[in-house]
């Protein structure tokens, strides 16, 4: 066999690897952004859970957030502090999510089920007028998004209506 058969065997050799290095590769990016969808999903459910948790804390903490989208004159001055503060957290948590999704991390089933819960929230006669007020703190592509969806209107009954139908059942 010649230096010039050797050197080709070489190159062929060399070729294969850096085909399998690129096929390795290209898996590793796969799983990456995987990872990091499953990552952002998971960020987004726990900084719900935590507002949530926040909301459900203490029952005056949770009389604020319940009747505030629906009842808002009938809570004190605390209360509606309590509720404006919440709203405004509660916000900035789905213009994340809404970044998060608009960026693919979001599968679109999950999303289905946080746009009905947007849809029911912006509806609501208080959280309605304080984004009238409050907007200007938002992106304009997450203040179109919320405009689309408030168009929609909901078909969710306020929690409000579910508490009062639940305590009718039992």
């Amino acid at each position: 066999m010649n230096w010039d058969a050797i050197g080709a065997i070489g190159e062929i050799v060399g070729a294969l690897a850096v085909v399998v290095t690129l096929g390795y590769l290209a898996v590793q990016v796969r799983q990456n952004s995987q990872a990091v969808k499953n990552s952002a999903a998971q960020s987004l459910l726990s900084e719900a859970n935590e507002s949530l948790r926040v909301a459900s804390s203490h029952p005056d903490t949770a009389r604020a957030v319940i009747l505030g989208q629906t009842l808002f004159d009938e809570l004190s001055e605390g209360e509606k502090a309590q509720f404006i503060t919440w709203v405004f957290s509660w916000m900035r948590t789905i213009e994340q999510a809404y970044f998060q999704y608009e960026k693919g991390y979001i599968d679109e089933e999950i999303w289905e089920g946080h746009t009905a819960h947007h849809r029911q929230l912006i509806n609501a006669p208080a959280i309605e007028v304080w984004w009238s007020q409050r907007r200007c703190f938002f992106s304009q592509k997450f203040q179109k998004y919320m405009d689309e969806v408030a168009a929609l209107g909901s078909d969710v009954i306020s929690p409000t209506e579910a508490i009062q139908q639940m305590s009718e059942q039992h």
